[in-house]
């Protein structure tokens, strides 16, 4: 079970498990209408990214949250 810790757009959210390890997941929609603490099952999201250390997830995060939304779901399709 893993838990939303922070939503960046709507299609991408950074969650934590219960060990404390964060991951950041993309999909369509799943962030939208999300709040923190709610509950996220990985099937529900396209790609799982596990960050290697700290530094390379800030970058990400950076990175993320400054493309528009459907940047991030045009990427994703055209991947898939």
């Amino acid at each position: 079970m893993i838990r939303i810790k922070k939503v960046l757009n709507s299609s991408v959210v950074i969650v934590e498990d219960k060990s404390k390890l964060e991951y950041i997941l993309i999909g369509k929609g799943i962030g939208f209408g999300q709040k923190i603490g709610n509950v996220v099952a990985p099937p529900e999201a396209s790609q799982m990214f596990i960050p290697a250390d700290d530094v390379r997830i800030k970058e990400f995060i950076g990175l993320v949250t400054e493309i528009p939304p459907e940047f991030v779901e045009i990427t994703r399709e055209i991947v898939a």
